[in-house]
């Protein structure tokens, strides 16, 4: 017998820990707030999340933990929501410290063309794929990546 992954109840969670850390991705969806956790009876902060698929592994049950300056940039360059279907290379550049509260980390952010066709192709149909599917389920994609 033969099955087909409709959809992924763990996701792969792609996070920029450390400088010079890149990964090549291609937004799902919207970005969103993910909901906060508490740690220690503590009410912890909410993170931005984004659905991709990873443009190396092709997997589309993947998100981004977007940092405040790295989100800000994406929305600022692409307002309403067109960073969604390009692909991009995001890499951690080096710490800016503006004092204690103020420091924070550059983000390089380039839009990308898969050179590779096979690999586009396949990249593409995934897309689709996962697209229509959302679609199928009378949902939408960022709530497939939660």
């Amino acid at each position: 017998m033969k099955f087909k992954t409709k959809n992924r109840i763990t996701k792969t969670v792609l996070s920029l820990k450390g400088e010079g850390v890149e990964f090549f991705i291609r937004p799902l969806g919207p970005m969103y707030e993910g909901k906060k956790m508490s740690t220690n009876g503590e009410e912890g902060k909410s993170c931005t999340l984004m659905p991709v698929i990873d443009l190396l592994t092709a997997d589309p049950f993947c998100q981004v933990v977007l940092p405040k300056v790295l989100r800000s940039e994406l929305e600022n360059s692409f307002p309403d929501g067109k960073y969604v279907g390009r692909d991009f290379r995001i890499k951690k550049g080096d710490k800016v410290d503006k004092g204690t509260d103020r420091s924070y980390y550059r983000y390089e952010i380039e839009e990308i063309k898969i050179e590779d066709e096979k690999h586009l192709q396949t990249v593409n149909d995934i897309y689709e794929q996962t697209l229509l599917a959302a679609r199928e389920d009378n949902s939408t994609v960022d709530n497939i990546a939660e």
